[in-house]
């Protein structure tokens, strides 16, 4: 420990102690939405282009959670114990026949396509809700998958509930 030779520097050196403390338990404990900086994010991730915004309804969650149920199969097919050989001809033969291998999963798009949606820039804010399983690109083998947000701000959009295609980790690593 240095010895200061004067009271000022004694007190300057306390005072900096104890604001990097303070400062340190406040960030530390304190766990309101001042501290969280993902609670909203970019809703096209790191892109600023604008995003087609798939508007949130009972609809558009019975597509996807059915979707979700499909793909669970499929994965779970993948995690069963195989052999390397037998997993290798299990992706030759996924990339071969992807209509085999998730039925269905064209239609789902096309019905994601044509369900009510709106157009937003990129740099527009939301809050994620919830992460899907759904994958949304038309080659099933994606991690890209559906994400639903709420819009934050002050203008229209604002409040509105959207699922939006994007690779999740795009935004934040949760």
């Amino acid at each position: 420990m240095l010895i200061l030779k004067t009271k000022g520097q004694r007190w300057k050196k306390i005072l900096f102690v104890s604001y990097v403390f303070g400062a340190t338990i406040l960030t530390a404990c304190l766990q309101g939405p001042f501290f969280r900086a993902v609670d909203a994010v970019p809703i096209g991730g790191r892109l600023k282009t604008p995003m087609r915004a798939i508007m949130d309804s009972p609809e558009v969650r019975k597509i996807i959670r059915e979707e979700e149920g499909r793909q669970g199969t499929i994965d779970q097919r993948f995690r069963e114990i195989h052999t390397r050989d037998e997993l290798r001809a299990l992706a030759k033969d996924r990339n071969s026949h992807p209509d085999q291998w998730s039925p269905g999963h064209k239609e789902f798009v096309k019905a994601m396509n044509q369900a009510p949606s709106i157009t937003v820039p990129g740099k527009t804010r939301a809050r994620v809700l919830e992460f899907s399983k759904a994958r949304c690109l038309p080659d099933d083998f994606s991690t890209v998958t559906f994400v639903r947000m709420v819009i934050v701000g002050k203008q229209p959009p604002a409040g509105s509930e959207v699922w939006v295609c994007t690779y999740p980790y795009a935004m934040y690593a949760p």
